[in-house]
């Protein structure tokens, strides 16, 4: 049991310098006056005057008592950042949400198995961040997905073995808050369904809204009638004026 705990710790000091090493290769890449460091705290919280960033990604988690495997979409990272432009140097501080196992009655929050590439991927939109707010730098901030693995899941996600839901950072249950504050009706405020509304919130799609088409104006077309009376006027025309021609040679 002993040497089972002690290759867990070294595994997870691993880990942790696997974070730092890609952050600093990405970071450097950015030639910043500034000297950046990550730190990893177990139990990081909001704090006020630092940049708050947070991200999901994909991994996996091992019950330490049953053993068993679970696959999670929706593993959340948390970020704290801050520069101090007068001591030049800037900081990340950083903290992996847990999940518990639902089939153990006394299960453990554990820590999560992320892939090598989805930590590139977590720390590239990391630093692209950086350079946004820190920097100014006019780059799009949209985050790249995680790679997804397998498309095994155990059904719809459980807050109540979710570390992140139980401090209030997992967008579920973001997603439930909003979901409380609708309108009773099926309509909002601008007449528009509460189903779009909820959409474009958690989505931030704004995509093109298409009305239908409005119709092209009828034009009367003249009955048979009308026609023929046309007709009968314009001969009528053309007789008089001929009678009239005849008339002035004479």
């Amino acid at each position: 049991m002993a040497s089972y705990k002690r290759r867990t710790r070294i595994e997870k000091d691993m880990a942790v310098e696997i974070w730092r090493d890609v952050f600093q290769d990405r970071i450097e890449e950015l030639l910043v006056p500034h000297v950046w460091n990550l730190t990893v705290d177990t139990s990081l919280q909001k704090q006020p005057g630092w940049l708050q960033y947070t991200q999901c990604t994909f991994g996996r988690f091992r019950c330490s008592l049953c053993t068993r495997w679970w696959n999670s979409a929706e593993i959340h990272v948390l970020f704290l950042m801050k520069l101090d432009r007068t001591m030049r140097r800037g900081t990340v501080n950083m903290r992996i949400f847990r999940q518990e196992c639902k089939k153990c009655t006394s299960a453990v929050m554990e820590k999560p198995e992320i892939s090598l590439e989805n930590i590139t991927i977590i720390i590239g939109n990391l630093v692209k961040r950086i350079q946004s707010k820190f920097y100014s730098l006019n780059i799009r901030n949209e985050d790249a997905k995680p790679a997804v693995y397998s498309e095994r899941r155990e059904g719809p996600h459980n807050k109540e073995h979710c570390e992140a839901c139980k401090q209030n950072v997992c967008r579920w249950l973001v997603s439930e808050v909003k979901a409380e504050r609708r309108p009773a009706s099926g309509f909002g405020s601008a007449g528009r369904n509460s189903h779009e509304t909820t959409f474009r919130e958690q989505t931030g799609y704004a995509g093109l809204v298409y009305s239908k088409p409005r119709p092209a104006p009828k034009v009367k077309k003249p009955s048979g009638d009308n026609q023929g009376n046309t007709f009968v006027g314009l001969v009528s025309a053309v007789i008089c004026g001929l009678a009239l021609l005849y008339l002035l040679k004479r």
